[in-house]
């Protein structure tokens, strides 16, 4: 295909698409569960693109989550594609200054949070109290700070973001727990995380 560079999106996503991605074309597909099915307009288009020999990905076609099932690539185009997740995962290891840069911002702000979450805790609140305020503080305070160039460019989170996920006391025991809403008491095990987005880079505290 000579680099030709192709996005395959639901319909519901085609002119933000057309608008940012850096592609030579954007085609589209009904979301799913609908006829044809995603893979099947996939297959055309790999087709159509002129791919018929080797190819690679990074898995087999996508995975059944979220209520999804489907074909694997190999069902769909007759021959297993080599896998190049390894490879492309030693890639985005690689970062630039600019993306150490980024990094480093996000540290600062989910340190704030971390700060303020240790500031505001004490016997008798509750985690959800507690973490709201000090997320909520520190991404105010970024806001100010930055200003309105500030670009989280996450999925999850608009700004800085801090809290024990409900490994308070007893349940600090239990890794990845979920947010209880615990009220504190005096010598309870605190287990705290933090972060902040910073233009699609983020950090872990």
């Amino acid at each position: 295909t000579k680099g030709e560079k192709a996005l395959f999106v639901p319909r519901l996503e085609v002119e933000h698409a057309q608008a940012n991605a850096v592609v030579d074309r954007v085609d589209q597909y009904v979301e799913y569960p609908f006829e044809p099915h995603p893979l099947n307009k996939l297959q055309d288009i790999i087709e159509d693109m002129g791919i018929r020999q080797q190819y690679a990905a990074d898995q087999d076609g996508y995975p059944w989550i979220l209520g999804y099932k489907g074909p694997s690539l190999s069902e769909l185009l007759g021959e297993k594609p080599l896998g190049i997740a390894t490879f492309i995962e030693g890639q985005m290891a690689i970062k630039s200054q600019s993306e150490v840069n980024l990094i480093k911002e996000s540290v600062k702000w989910g340190n704030l949070a971390h700060t303020l979450l240790q500031r505001y805790t004490h016997p008798g609140l509750t985690e959800t109290d507690v973490s709201l305020r000090a997320s909520m503080e520190a991404t105010l305070c970024m806001l100010d700070t930055i200003g309105p160039i500030y670009r989280a460019q996450s999925p999850f989170s608009d700004g800085a973001s801090v809290g024990y996920r409900g490994q308070i006391g007893r349940n600090a025991a239990i890794p990845h727990a979920m947010a209880s809403n615990i009220i504190f008491q005096e010598r309870d095990v605190l287990v705290t995380g933090a972060s902040a987005p910073v233009w699609g880079y983020n950090s872990e505290l």
